[in-house]
Formats: C-alpha cells, sequence, structure tokens
C-alpha cells in the first residue's frame, strides 16, 4: 500500500517537473539561466524515476526472496 502511493506521488512529482520544463522553454528566460535550470529538472527527474523501489523487478538473484 505505502509503495504504491509513494509511487503515485512520484509520478505527479514527475509530472510537476515536466510541466516547469515547458513552461521554462516557453519563456523568455535567459540561456545562461535556462540550461542549468533544464539540468537540475532533468537530474530530478532521473533520481525520482531511478529511487523508487516499485521499478526493481524481483529475480533469482534479490536477497528478499
Amino acid at each position: 500500500m505505502i509503495e504504491q502511493f509513494d509511487f503515485l506521488i512520484r509520478l505527479v512529482a514527475i509530472g510537476a517537473a515536466l510541466m516547469l520544463i515547458a513552461i521554462f522553454v516557453a519563456s523568455e528566460v535567459r540561456g545562461s539561466i535556462l540550461l542549468p535550470l533544464l539540468g537540475m529538472i532533468i537530474g530530478v527527474i532521473g533520481y525520482l524515476i531511478n529511487a523508487t523501489p516499485l521499478m526493481i523487478s524481483a529475480g533469482p538473484l534479490d536477497p528478499k526472496w
């Protein structure tokens, strides 16, 4: 139950980050600020995807099994 709730919160955060990317790209932000902001947001999205325990499939080498 908690894992599913965590996964849903991560999906909402990823959606919000993608919306921020769209807003920054569509607006008139200076290039010297835009590039680091986009890199930071893409890094956050990567962390949110990589850190969820639901993305790991259970296999024969998994210590829990």
